[in-house]
């Protein structure tokens, strides 16, 4: 299975004879050119990459309706109101459900980080339903090409004291040509228990305008 997904990452990253450009979902192509500094190897990451949905060129991060499947079977809709698990703050979320015979009916909400940089869960059913705030898991705003951040955050599962997490994200590819699109992105997502070396998960990401996600690599 690690070598098909990774395969598929590679494939991924491929460069196609032809643009294929979806203006039918995520608008003109103009504002994504716009976005990607090449010269500074630097560029804005809009929502509308992680929840495909038109985009017009703004800096600034907004919630477009979803109502999609994503590659793993998720089916995401909203966004909804919510509130921030600790702070108890008025929050957007969006709502990721699926259905397996391993995990059973998994239900997770994602809404924006304060710091406007990216997109994690507030809510989990599984793990004895963990509540978090703080998570980042997708990246969202400005980012550089090959730039690593590490994100400290904190869950509690059905009331308990609250765990401390850490996630680490790094920007491997910032803006790519992949199955004929331009502006792919491709990142890796670390995550682990605060003071615990291994991680629990370890992940490469490829996103593509008008498809949203479109393949992962399980790492380890």
């Amino acid at each position: 299975m690690r070598a098909a997904l990774v395969g598929a990452a590679m494939l991924a990253g491929g460069t196609a004879a032809a643009d294929d450009w979806p203006e039918d979902r995520v608008g003109p192509r103009a504002p994504w050119d716009a976005a990607y500094d090449e010269a500074g190897g630097r560029r804005f990451i809009p929502m509308q990459l992680i929840v495909p949905a038109p985009w017009n060129g703004a800096h600034a991060i907004d919630f477009p309706p979803a109502g999609f499947v994503d590659i793993d079977g998720d089916r995401w809709s909203g966004p909804v109101d919510d509130v921030d698990a600790f702070s108890g703050r008025p929050i957007r979320a969006y709502a990721r459900e699926r259905e397996n015979r391993r995990e059973g009916h998994v239900q997770q909400r994602f809404a924006v980080r304060a710091e406007q940089d990216g997109l994690g869960r507030t809510r989990d059913s599984r793990f004895g339903g963990l509540a978090c705030a703080g998570e980042l898991k997708f990246p969202l705003g400005e980012w550089r090409e090959g730039e690593t951040r590490r994100n400290e955050y904190a869950c509690s599962a059905r009331g308990a004291a609250p765990v401390g997490r850490v996630n680490v994200i790094t920007i491997e590819r910032l803006d790519f040509t992949c199955r004929g699109i331009a502006h792919c992105l491709q990142f890796r997502w670390t995550h682990r228990i605060e003071g615990r070396e291994e991680p629990l998960d370890d992940r490469r990401y490829v996103f593509a305008p008008g498809l949203g996600e479109i393949a992962h690599d399980r790492l380890r």
